[in-house]
């Protein structure tokens, strides 16, 4: 996961967390920047698996739910497009995931 070491720098992609009030930055440490990754299906408070559009890098994941960061790779598992959480996400949660695609 990506530390948020540095917050707001002019020039930097970041997003906020309303939960610690702290900056998340976007860029990884090889100068790219991790996208928004699209996945399958919407969350229904049944389904703990999900779908992604496309693999992604190890560790450059950044997945959130309900607004709230999830530092933590014990909370859920990925291996290869397959995400799977520890526990399921209820209806209403906005899960949004962030990674780097996988070449």
């Amino acid at each position: 996961m990506i530390k948020p070491e540095t917050y707001g720098d002019a020039g930097k992609q970041n997003i906020f967390n309303r939960q610690t009030k702290q900056y998340i930055d976007l860029l990884l440490s090889d100068g790219t920047f991790n996208s928004k990754v699209p996945f399958s299906p919407a969350p229904d408070g049944i389904n703990q698996s999900f779908t992604l559009d496309y693999e992604i890098e190890p560790n450059t994941e950044q997945i959130w739910i309900g607004g709230m960061f999830l530092f933590d790779s014990g909370d859920y598992s990925i291996l290869g497009t397959s995400l799977t959480f520890d526990f399921v996400p209820l209806i209403a949660d906005k899960i949004t995931i962030f990674g780097k695609r996988k070449v």
